[in-house]
């Protein structure tokens, strides 16, 4: 894994992400890694550290990636010229932030993984979901074991909701995956999931 930046530097920028998957994480006192966030395309990385200008996690490539990084500086600059700008920064905060506060609800294992699957795959276009996170980090970010990940999606195949190929996972019954998640409130981003009835 390549480090965009580590916890406790200071955050001159924030980073726009052009393509890759990167995952920004901190380490607990007992040594686990906890996830915090995922970024894809189109994300922000540094909107956490606006406030203090320090890097709250390491943000680290899942996968080769490219990102643009626009100084502090300028972009408040920028914010201050274009209301338009301003609003679509707060709209993106505001949805990093609902999503940060419905996955550590008192939910499930099973709505946490649907909606978390349901929420990536939206973020990522639809169809079909090239899911380059490990099942490791899936449960870092969900503070679930890697086994329970792994039995949590052997029972969604079992279900025939999905099925999981080498790094692809197909929705085979959103409905019934839309169902079970909709509880944890990700439905909000993008547009939203298909509605169950």
């Amino acid at each position: 894994d390549t480090a965009l930046v580590f916890a406790g530097m200071p955050m001159r920028s924030v980073y726009w992400v052009a393509s890759g998957l990167m995952k920004a994480c901190s380490v607990d006192v007992d040594g686990n890694e906890r996830i915090r966030a995922f970024y894809l395309p189109g994300d922000l990385i540094g909107l956490d550290a606006w406030g203090e200008h320090v890097c709250p996690a390491t943000v680290m490539a899942i996968v080769p990636s490219h990102v643009y990084a626009v100084p502090l500086a300028e972009l408040k600059t920028l914010l201050l010229r274009d209301p338009s700008l301003t609003q679509n920064l707060l709209e993106r905060a505001s949805g990093d932030l609902s999503s940060a506060l419905a996955l550590a609800g008192d939910f499930s294992a099973d709505q946490r993984l649907a909606a978390f699957l349901l929420d990536l795959r939206n973020r990522s276009g639809g169809g079909d979901l090239h899911l380059e996170v490990s099942q490791r980090d899936i449960g870092a970010y969900l503070r679930m074991t890697n086994e329970t990940v792994c039995r949590k999606l052997k029972e969604f195949q079992r279900n025939g909701w999905i099925v999981c190929g080498s790094h692809i996972v197909r929705f085979l019954n959103e409905h019934a995956l839309t169902r079970l998640a909709e509880p944890v409130g990700l439905h909000h981003r993008n547009g939203g999931w298909a509605r169950a009835a």
